[in-house]
């Protein structure tokens, strides 16, 4: 939505009151009307739904349109990744919990289990040593408990050293051994 205010105003630049000022797109699609109050000033509150492109936006005096109507250039832009587009012409930021990598979507996607979703598009695995308590914030896992895997949604207990031998030959392809040992001695 757009809040506009037009200024009325009459021979000597006096102000007029009572007059209606209406708002079309690209001369065709009425967008709203309103009076002008005492003060000559009309406030619009107009709802753009149009496709990606060049637009035109005027307002114009609802008893004569021809007589120095105000022409607003618009150009509406396509839906960007964290977006999703529920109905054509629109662009909703997907929130907190969701995301969306296609602007096309007509609706966002729930966040993946173990993951950070703060909204509009941005996914964040949590790191080992946490797990999602929802789907908008990663914690820490509480001591004596673990989780290495970004995936885990709840932490597991740490079963020492013969856990972490296990976690070692797990993790051996990753080259994460040495880097545990150090953590955990």
């Amino acid at each position: 939505q757009l809040p506009v205010q037009v200024n009325v105003s009459g021979t000597y630049g006096m102000p007029c009151g009572g007059l209606l000022v209406q708002a079309k797109l690209d001369d065709k699609h009425f967008l709203g009307i309103e009076a002008a109050n005492e003060n000559g000033i009309a406030e619009l509150l107009v709802k753009v739904q149009a496709v990606p492109g060049p637009h035109k936006l005027t307002f114009s005096l609802f008893d004569n349109p021809t007589l120095n109507p105000v022409v607003l250039a618009l150009d509406m832009r396509s839906c960007i990744p964290g977006e999703v587009s529920p109905t054509p012409g629109t662009c909703e930021l997907c929130p907190a919990g969701t995301y969306s990598f296609n602007p096309a979507n007509s609706s966002c996607d729930e966040c993946p289990p173990n993951a950070e979703c703060t909204g509009g598009a941005a996914v964040h695995y949590c790191a080992a040593g946490e797990v999602a308590a929802s789907h908008a914030t990663c914690e820490a896992c509480p001591a004596a408990k673990y989780s290495f895997n970004p995936l885990n949604s709840t932490c597991d207990e740490y079963w020492g050293v013969a856990w972490l031998l296990l976690f070692c030959l797990y993790h051996l392809l990753l080259g994460l051994c040495l880097v545990s040992l150090l953590v955990f001695l």
